[in-house]
């Protein structure tokens, strides 16, 4: 799991943390009156014979483990730094976008998309239908026929790039090429989810070191317009997230000990084999007739409501008196898409919108823009003490949204061990994740530690793959949702 942090405004994603942080830093990225001396900032006019730690110009200022973001060469412990973003280059394949020499952590360009294509086009990652997304099948020419550019990344193995691709007046696809010639072999298949003027998701994690051209293609030979990426590389050679243990004799390379290699404090990490009590089929509720995708309990209502989402609609179901469900539910057709519906602490819903990539917090009368970095596949939302933890399945990202100061901010974790990260709920003050596993025909519940996203407890469900989860709190039961088959299953509580 690696973790980044980014700021964002009520309705505006802003720049990330590092950028600021470069922008405001001076040479050593010490504070006036101070230089940088191996990792520290120590007093300019001391002996102006030590030169820097490393001999290199410092571009952004000391973590907070003490170690420094450099000109791209590799600090001593194999740390993830934050490389500054240094473009070159002019997007062709002979000459593709490099940003810091394939290694900047974010990667952000805006700019007219070029007037004709190039060799690029019609490589085999480009299929006839222009509507695959990971797909097998023969590859064929014919869908990324116009202009495109083309961005380098130097990757090690374990490293790993996401992002998202927007084409303003055309419809982009995405695809990943181990070269940029007629050589070329795919590495994975053309990506073409979103209409145009929306963005295309990114994922990609490299088993082994190796050159990758990220290319985003636009489908006609005469499209015109102007595109938009933004991609974050997160880089960990030596699977230290903070830097603090350059020998490597900590399990996690954290050397405060308070967690190692699973995550917990002791070394292992409570796993539990948990099944369903029973199950219950929902009655049919027109004119809602697609898969559910999520469910949610609102308690505080008399009767209290089960929520159950579509993406044609929403169901609600009363529950009579804590004990069975009354009558058929009342369905309702919508023109958005929901992937997700949570409650506020005054029993408000609050849904996750797949369609506008919004959340509507009735609390603070704010909209949190979802960034196109988080994926397009959204898959679950949870409401904790004013915070939204949302869930998205295709980068297998949780974000976690904090309000103050009258905007929103944020911090995601990758769970890169997770099958499909297909729900979040919250459960006695504490976050679990529904982990998605079809073709194991099981799903599995993790509790998370709030602060450090570490695993504290795993429970198992053998042969049950469900789609969504819920928390009915006035009777310590959790649900699950079996989306196609339109059923729910109960569990009893939860063992500690």
């Amino acid at each position: 799991m690696r973790r980044y942090l980014v700021g964002v405004t009520v309705t505006v994603l802003t720049l990330g943390l590092l950028t600021v942080l470069a922008i405001s830093c001076k040479d050593g990225g010490c504070p006036e009156g101070e230089r940088e001396f191996a990792g520290e900032c120590i007093p300019a006019e001391s002996d102006p014979n030590i030169p820097d730690s490393d001999g290199d110009d410092i571009v952004a200022p000391p973590r907070p483990d003490g170690d420094v973001s450099v000109d791209g060469d590799t600090p001593s412990d194999g740390d993830s730094e934050e490389v500054p973003d240094v473009l070159t280059g002019s997007g062709t394949c002979s000459d593709p976008f490099l940003h810091s020499e394939g290694r900047a952590s974010s990667m952000q360009n805006e700019d007219d998309l070029p007037e004709t294509g190039s060799a690029v086009s019609g490589l085999p990652c480009v299929f006839a239908d222009g509507d695959i997304e990971y797909d097998g099948g023969e590859p064929t020419a014919g869908s990324g026929l116009g202009p495109e550019v083309v961005i380098r990344v130097v990757m090690k193995a374990g490293d790993t790039l996401f992002g998202s691709f927007t084409g303003t007046g055309f419809d982009a696809l995405v695809y990943l090429l181990d070269a940029c010639d007629d050589t070329a072999t795919c590495i994975d298949g053309a990506i073409d989810n979103a209409a145009a003027d929306e963005a295309e998701s990114v994922f990609f994690e490299a088993e082994k070191d190796q050159d990758i051209y990220l290319v985003l293609d636009s489908k006609n030979a005469d499209d015109t317009g102007t595109f938009n990426y933004n991609i974050t590389l997160q880089t960990m050679p030596d699977g230290d997230s903070d830097g603090d243990d350059p020998d490597g004799d900590d399990p996690d390379g954290d050397s405060d000990g308070d967690i190692d290699s699973d995550g917990d404090s002791n070394g292992t990490v409570p796993t539990y084999n948990i099944t369903p009590s029973d199950t219950i089929s929902v009655p049919a509720a027109s004119p809602v007739t697609m898969t559910f995708t999520d469910i949610g309990w609102r308690t505080t209502s008399n009767p209290q409501k089960l929520y159950l989402v579509a993406d044609d609609g929403l169901v609600i179901w009363d529950f009579l008196a804590g004990v069975t469900f009354s009558g058929d539910p009342l369905g309702a057709g919508l023109s958005d898409e929901y992937r997700g519906v949570t409650f506020s602490d005054s029993g408000d819903p609050v849904y996750l919108d797949q369609t506008n990539r919004i959340v509507e917090d009735p609390v603070t009368s704010s909209v949190i823009s979802l960034p196109g970095t988080l994926g397009s596949q959204l898959s679950g939302i949870a409401f904790l003490d004013g915070d939204y933890w949302i869930a998205e399945a295709g980068t297998k990202q949780l974000a976690h949204y904090t309000y103050a100061d009258d905007s929103w901010t944020f911090e995601t974790e990758l769970f890169s061990d997770f099958i499909e990260l297909a729900g979040v709920v919250v459960i006695e003050g504490d976050v679990y994740l529904l982990d998605r596993a079809e073709t194991a025909s099981k799903s599995t519940l993790v509790k998370i530690d709030k602060t450090n996203f570490a695993p504290k407890a795993r429970y198992v469900i053998q042969g049950v793959v469900l789609d969504g989860v819920a928390y009915q709190s006035s009777q310590q039961r959790l649900w699950g949702l079996k989306g196609a088959s339109r059923e729910l299953v109960r569990f009893n509580t939860l063992p500690d």
